[in-house]
Order: structure tokens, then C-alpha cells, then sequence
């Protein structure tokens, strides 16, 4: 679901700025998971032989985007035949994750140490 605002802001009649106010939540983003490693994870064992560490695709967590986009353009014709554009775009986001799903417990089971999909994303 994409929320948007957009406005219109005129400082001077060759000097428009857009501004456009964005929030996007993805429920279930897709994302790499951390190198496993098959030795230290009984499910991956049997599936992965002669593999070191894997990484898959996993769903594991969902993502709030919030943001604001700005445009400035300016034009001026210079001559009859000569006209100069110019534009300024600044882009500012921020994404928190909202959600992180827990491990499968089948990738889990029979496994002393928990298996970690997403580390770098969650600290």
C-alpha cells in the first residue's frame, strides 16, 4: 500500500518545485538470507552435500518506507532559438522493518544453535 501527497509550490514563475510525500509498506519483502552454513544446520545437511554455506530468497520480514521527493526546474529562454533547463531533484528516505517472521521450524529442527536468516538487517 503506497500513501502519497503531492504538492505544488510556485517561488517565481520560472522556479516550480514539486514535492511529493510517499509512504510504502511491503508486507513480506523478499530479501537474501545471511551465509548458512550446511554443516551446522541438520535440515540443510542431506538437501546441500559437499556445500559449505548457502544463501535463498526468504520473505522474512515486512518494510515501512517513508519519504519525500523534490523537484525544482527552472527555464529560461536565452535567445529565439536558445532556451536553457535546468532541475534539482533531492530524494530523502528512511525504511524501518515492521516485522520479522520467525525461523521455519523445519530449518530449526534438530539444530542446537538458532539459525539466524537476517542478522545484518535486524541490528
Amino acid at each position: 500500500m503506497e500513501l502519497q501527497r503531492r504538492g505544488h509550490c510556485q517561488s517565481g514563475s520560472e522556479l516550480p518545485v514539486h514535492r511529493r510525500c510517499y509512504q510504502i509498506d511491503i508486507a513480506d519483502r523478499i530479501i537474501i538470507t545471511e551465509n548458512l552454513k550446511v554443516a551446522s544446520i541438520a535440515a540443510l545437511k542431506p538437501l546441500f552435500p559437499g556445500f559449505n554455506e548457502i544463501v535463498f530468497f526468504t520473505n522474512q520480514i515486512s518494510t515501512q518506507t517513508r519519504g519525500v521527493d523534490l523537484v525544482a526546474s527552472y527555464k529560461e529562454q536565452i535567445s529565439p532559438k536558445s532556451r536553457l533547463t535546468a532541475s534539482l531533484a533531492l530524494t530523502i528516505n528512511k525504511t524501518l522493518i515492521s516485522n520479522v517472521k520467525a525461523t521455519p521450524a523445519a530449518l530449526q529442527q534438530d539444530t542446537k544453535n538458532a539459525v539466524i536468516l537476517i542478522d545484518t538487517v535486524c541490528g
